[in-house]
């Protein structure tokens, strides 16, 4: 869904209080969806990002992401449940894919998102395919025991135990505040990179 800047999940306006707390809201709701159906999120993204240098979600951010390792995807009757306790909850489902290699739920409140994202286990790293021309990798590490646990606006959520060093393999430099480029485009080639790329 386009959202009037150049950023996918970006804003023209900086969330209000009461928008702020709409969105943490949407994203603790999505997150009990989750473990309620046996499966334990991990913050990535933006909401981290804005965890780690405010210590709240990004006020110019429309979307934050909750990272799911596909083993904890047992089966279909699982995952149409995830789907289903979501539309109860209130949320529209803008995108879903059910494929291991693309899987994602966008769950939408206008005008927020939190996107639902999938990865998938090889031997070093958990992977995502979203299209033909491009993968993501997340080195196995990050996404896996220990964790580290961050709250957000009275929320605890499971997080990667090396935040900075994980923010570092997703953004070019997450300590910059970049209100006018692309401060959520994952350009670190580590992250994502054409399927062909060397």
């Amino acid at each position: 869904m386009e959202q009037g800047t150049n950023r996918p999940n970006g804003l023209k306006f900086d969330k209000s209080e009461k928008q702020q707390a709409f969105h943490a809201q949407m994203m603790a709701d999505c997150q009990a969806v989750l473990k309620a159906n046996g499966v334990n999120p991990i913050v990535g993204g933006s909401a981290l990002l804005g965890w780690r240098r405010e210590k709240d979600l990004i006020p110019w951010e429309g979307g934050v992401v909750l990272c799911v390792r596909m083993h904890e995807i047992k089966n279909a009757q699982q995952e149409k449940k995830i789907y289903d306790e979501l539309i109860e909850k209130g949320f529209e489902i803008t995108k879903y894919f059910n494929k291991k290699e693309k899987w994602k739920i966008t769950a939408h409140k206008k005008p927020f998102n939190v996107e639902i994202v999938g990865f998938f286990k090889n031997k070093k790293n958990y992977v995502r395919i979203p299209n033909r021309k491009r993968i993501r990798t997340i080195p196995k590490h990050f996404l896996t025991k220990p964790f580290s646990e961050i709250e957000i606006r009275g929320v605890k959520y499971r997080a990667p135990l090396l935040i900075d060093e994980f923010l570092s393999h997703l953004y070019v430099n997450w300590q910059i505040v970049d209100r006018h480029g692309l401060c959520s485009e994952f350009r670190n080639k580590n992250y994502s990179k054409l399927v062909n790329e060397k």
